[in-house]
């Protein structure tokens, strides 16, 4: 089983940059068995808007939910409790799922349950997915001092409310009184629809040098010269309206008959 954690630029960084690393995400997706993308954009939403932090903190915020993600799926395995989680449980959610949200959060008081259950699946900053209709699903309950079973029914309730009804979801819960009177959810989903537009490559055509033309051969079949862009596919389908709302300018063959 190979898990990926990886961060993306700021937008305000160099567009090559940014497609660079949409470009190595989409290919880092052919190779590992599931992904977990952290852009770096959103470090501002997981800190206080009465914060003033310093350029380092921020990073070193995300640096931590980096590693919270990483622990926390390594504890799914190593922690045992009163209904475990093994390693073919974490292999049948993310084995070969692709895209995935992962998420921790932790409750207390009288809305522990709902609070945590809340927390661990709108984290902040995960990348634009939604965990709405994901299709398979780990949940880990941590329970501290007085958690009652009620409340972790409660939990997998709003949890399952959010996950298609023929989701695999497999449920886990320990105990563990370090917490104090607390809740710790994780969750771990995927089977994912994604809120981001993936990456799309440019159409290209052959080029051929200007000495070397070959008229004898439709301009599309020759071989030879480098490759360069001629319309990214939004482009494309931008054009393909605009011909579609005024073919003034179409060849009557391929007009509508």
């Amino acid at each position: 089983l190979v898990v990926a954690v990886v961060t993306k630029p700021f937008r305000w960084e160099l567009k090559e940059r940014m497609n660079n690393a949409l470009k190595g995400i989409a290919e880092l997706k052919r190779v590992v068995d599931t992904i977990l993308v952290i852009p770096n954009d959103k470090i501002k939403q997981a800190l206080s808007s009465s914060d003033k932090p310093e350029f380092e903190y921020g990073f070193r915020k995300t640096d931590d939910v980096l590693y919270q993600a990483v622990k926390g799926i390594a504890e799914l395995i190593t922690k045992h409790g009163f209904i475990n989680i093994d390693f073919a449980d974490v292999r049948s959610v993310m084995s070969h799922k692709g895209l995935a949200i992962m998420g921790m959060g932790i409750g207390s008081g009288d809305n522990r349950a709902v609070d945590a259950a809340k927390s661990a699946i709108f984290n902040p900053l995960l990348d634009d997915v939604s965990i709405t209709g994901a299709t398979s699903a780990l949940v880990n309950i941590t329970a501290g001092k007085g958690v009652s079973f009620y409340e972790a029914e409660e939990v997998m309730e709003y949890i399952t409310n959010e996950f298609d009804p023929s989701a695999n979801l497999i449920f886990g819960a320990i105990s563990d009184e370090s917490i104090g009177e607390r809740i710790r959810v994780i969750v771990i989903a995927t089977g994912l629809k994604t809120k981001e537009r993936a990456f799309q490559p440019s159409i290209g055509i052959q080029t051929k040098p200007s000495h070397e033309l070959d008229f004898e051969t439709p301009s599309f079949m020759r071989k030879g010269g480098s490759q360069r862009p001629l319309f990214e596919l939004d482009e494309l389908a931008s054009k393909i309206m605009e011909i579609r709302e005024d073919d003034t300018e179409l060849p009557s063959f391929l007009k509508k008959r």
